[in-house]
């Protein structure tokens, strides 16, 4: 959970899966892409107020890649699921 940008920074492997569920409040999920990467497979689920990015021409994760879901979920959602209008993040940020 992020109040701004998620970022996958260049020291991440070649080749990556991703098993997580990210939350971007204001900024949006993204790679770095100032390196030439292999494959990334995203496995969880990517909620960001903008769209995200992985890959720019050759640099990032651009020979492959796979967003799967989390089914889980989708079908069984916690009670009071997206119920909430304003999320308060001041309870988990600190300085």
């Amino acid at each position: 959970m992020a109040q701004n940008d998620v970022t996958i920074m260049p020291s991440a492997p070649y080749n990556m899966e991703f098993h997580a569920a990210t939350f971007s409040s204001t900024g949006r999920w993204k790679c770095d892409l100032t390196q030439q990467k292999g494959n990334l497979r995203v496995l969880g689920s990517q909620t960001q107020k903008y769209r995200g990015w992985r890959y720019s021409g050759t640099y990032g994760w651009a020979k492959s890649g796979e967003y799967i879901y989390d089914s889980y979920l989708l079908n069984y959602p916690p009670e009071f699921y997206l119920q909430v209008d304003s999320p308060c993040f001041g309870a988990w940020w600190r300085n």
